[in-house]
């Protein structure tokens, strides 16, 4: 990844929790996970990028406390047979 591409995603990220908290908030790290499939649907990928530098126990916080919020966003789903509101 370029470093303007970098920069891009990272400037993203600090835009969108600015825009999203009522208050002042400071970014201290990050993950984007993203999954990619090829032309011929038989190919899938998976990527993540993160800040330069994170600690192993701060990506893995950050996975699994996605994966908790995840999990029980789709309980409530089914529990309640709507679209739960999304935790930050």
């Amino acid at each position: 990844m370029s470093d303007e591409t970098y920069r891009a995603v990272e400037d993203a990220i600090r835009a969108h929790i600015a825009d999203r908290y009522n208050e002042p908030r400071v970014v201290t790290d990050w993950v984007v996970l993203s999954a990619n499939q090829g032309l011929d649907n038989s190919t899938t990928g998976y990527f993540y990028i993160t800040p330069r530098g994170i600690s192993a126990h701060v990506l893995t916080g950050l996975i699994g406390h996605f994966l908790r919020n995840f999990e029980h966003r789709h309980i409530a789903e089914a529990e309640d047979g709507d679209d739960a509101e999304e935790t930050p």
